[in-house]
């Protein structure tokens, strides 16, 4: 069944044709959207809701767990990135889990607070629980509008608690790291490739297997970043970065330089042995961290290596993340420009940044101490 959408002075309305009476052709209208793509969603659901015998959803019956899945199908399928579907799928089952019973017009402000309170009180990091809170406001403003199974989002009177300890920023020492380099055998050059890319840029996990070597500037020192690699049920695929400011340069020192040479050298001797058998995909991407066939690693499977390996070598409970605060941190406490760290680590703005990068170290705790000594001694021998 076919539907149209038009606007209406400053607003737009959805029809569809519903049959014919008494030779008639009859429509349903419906408008006061405020954008096309409001009035596109409604149309779709009005006219499944139809087609379904012509029934109603109950306003009074939805639950929580309804709203979520329908949120999920209109709209997050629809306008959201694969990563990004993943992330919300997963979020939107603990939500369920805490709150999907609940008939949506019983959910209250109090109801509401208490989960978020409880939440917090789980040991759960603060960005995970911010992001999940993220996710149930966006849907029950989707039951606001344009379902209109809600007057209103209760989520506007929630509170996210205020003294909560800020998770600590780990990250590892140069010793610690050329540690990790000695213990990864040569069959795993990919990963060496990797720990030496993420520690001297500070990119991302999925930024990092996702490099290829077009974007590899060995005569500016340099480093393009133009998509990250995901894999979505054991597919691999290239997307492009999570925001605009992930699509960046970044310089390198010769050291990454020079290192990015040799094992281009070693790649290349490899084509030679593998011929015809050595990957290629329908873009001809030439990844720099691959199989020794060429072909794509699963970021997934290093996390294995890191957690088993790594971790029980140091010590420590490592995880691949650690490698980029670790070079943010290198930078901060030998007084790098913060705009240069923020752009060099694709955050939307400084403000990002210095939001996760608020910590103090003992060395620039240190450092601080000595600038207002040596600012003293030079008045005394005025």
């Amino acid at each position: 069944m076919a539907g149209s959408v038009r606007k209406r002075g400053d607003t737009w309305q959805y029809s569809f044709e519903t049959g014919m009476v008494n030779g008639k052709r009859q429509r349903k209208h419906k408008g006061g959207f405020i954008t096309k793509r409001q009035a596109e969603t409604a149309l779709r659901i009005a006219i499944n809701e139809y087609e379904n015998g012509g029934l109603q959803v109950n306003e009074n019956n939805i639950t929580l767990s309804d709203m979520l899945d329908i949120w999920f199908k209109d709209y997050v399928l629809l306008n959201c990135k694969p990563n990004t579907i993943d992330s919300y799928a997963i979020n939107i089952k603990h939500i369920k889990k805490a709150l999907g019973n609940y008939k949506l017009k019983a959910l209250s402000p109090l109801i509401i607070q208490q989960w978020i309170n409880d939440s917090f009180g789980t040991g759960k990091a603060h960005g995970s629980i911010k992001l999940m809170f993220t996710i149930f406001k966006e849907a029950l403003n989707y039951a606001v509008f344009p379902c209109m199974y809600l007057k209103e989002n209760y989520t506007k009177y929630i509170k996210l608690p205020k003294n909560i300890k800020k998770e600590k920023i780990e990250t590892i020492t140069v010793e610690q790291f050329n540690k990790i380099l000695d213990i990864i055998p040569d069959k795993k050059m990919k990963y060496k490739s990797a720990f030496m890319i993420a520690f001297h840029t500070g990119m991302r996990l999925s930024e990092v297997f996702g490099l290829t070597w077009e974007n590899v500037d060995f005569e500016n020192n340099s480093i393009m970043i133009t998509h990250s690699i995901l894999c979505r049920k054991g597919k691999i695929t290239l997307e492009s970065p999570k925001s605009k400011g992930s699509l960046r340069t970044i310089q390198i020192g010769n050291t990454l330089c020079d290192y990015l040479k040799v094992e281009k050298t070693r790649q290349e001797r490899l084509k030679i042995d593998y011929q015809e058998y050595y990957y290629k995909d329908s873009n001809n991407n030439d990844f720099v961290c691959c199989e020794e066939n060429g072909a794509p690693v699963n970021s997934g499977t290093i996390q294995y290596w890191v957690e088993q390996i790594v971790s029980k070598h140091l010590d420590i409970n490592f995880n691949f993340h650690m490698l980029r605060h670790t070079h943010a941190t290198i930078l901060l406490e030998n007084d790098a420009n913060i705009k240069d760290i923020s752009e060099r680590l694709g955050h939307k703005n400084i403000v990002t940044t210095l939001q996760i990068y608020s910590h103090v170290t003992p060395k620039m705790k240190n450092k601080t101490v000595e600038i207002f000594e040596n600012i003293i001694k030079c008045d005394k021998l005025r």
